[in-house]
């Protein structure tokens, strides 16, 4: 009588796990994007469950791995609206030339349960004006793989000309940030700001250019790195101070 409650325990318990592994097989997805330029990415319309399909597939969740592909070259924007800020899985394909900005707040990441492929096309973040408010921010369980067509681009997006921790002043002052900023005078120039090891801010403006935006990127396991990742500032016209450049924390 015991084995055989046994074996239908047994039984019962292997049930339960099939159904479990079949629900979450059926939940997870592939999800195309196929938004108009600069769309949502919490915005159901813009994902489909082909290449190049029709939109309404859904809104990508924890169990979905996102493509981008040619099928699509619109630009797409990410933030919280209608959307967890978890994914399996980002794979930028090569064939895709767009660009994807993250607009998530500034202490929110984009966390990915499994890997990043950056093949081709952009990612950066908002442009930043007075506050830090943008930042690429990835959270990232699995691997991240830049090939060369890809790159993380932020040149430009942090503070704007003038502002900023460590701003260039007068006529001629360059933004600070791991170091001075240039100036005519030490009273004009940028000072220095922010963490050595965890450079995790924005770059500040001079008196005539932004600075560099921020890169935050915590890889659980390998980063491999063949395109580019740049924060640089924006370059000034005339005798104007530029902008420092940003933070990258990897």
């Amino acid at each position: 009588m015991k084995i055989k409650n046994k074996t239908i325990l047994i039984s019962l318990v292997f049930a339960v796990l099939t159904i479990f592994l079949s629900i979450n097989s059926i939940s997870a997805a592939t999800l195309y994007w196929v938004g108009t330029n600069n769309e949502l990415w919490g915005n159901a319309s813009s994902w489909a469950s082909s290449s190049g399909g029709a939109g309404g597939a859904g809104i990508p969740g924890a169990s979905d791995d996102v493509v981008f592909d040619s099928a699509n070259l619109n630009n797409a924007v990410i933030n919280e609206t209608g959307f967890t800020g978890v994914v399996n899985s980002i794979n930028i394909s090569v064939k895709y030339s767009g660009t994807i900005a993250d607009k998530m707040n500034w202490n929110n990441s984009l966390n990915v349960t499994g890997n990043v492929i950056i093949s081709n096309g952009t990612l950066n973040h908002g442009d930043n004006s007075n506050l830090e408010q943008w930042r690429v921010n990835l959270k990232i369980g699995g691997n991240l793989t830049i090939e060369s067509g890809g790159s993380i681009n932020v040149n430009g997006l942090g503070f704007d000309a003038g502002q900023g921790f460590g701003r260039g002043s007068g006529s001629y002052g360059g933004g600070g940030y791991g170091g001075m900023g240039g100036g005519q005078s030490l009273s004009e120039s940028g000072m220095p700001y922010g963490s050595i090891t965890s450079p995790i801010n924005l770059g500040s403006g001079g008196t005539g250019s932004s600075g560099g935006g921020a890169v935050i990127l915590n890889v659980s396991g390998t980063t491999v790195i063949n395109g580019n990742i740049t924060v640089a500032g924006s370059t000034s016209t005339g005798y104007d101070g530029a902008g420092s450049g940003g933070g990258e924390f990897t």
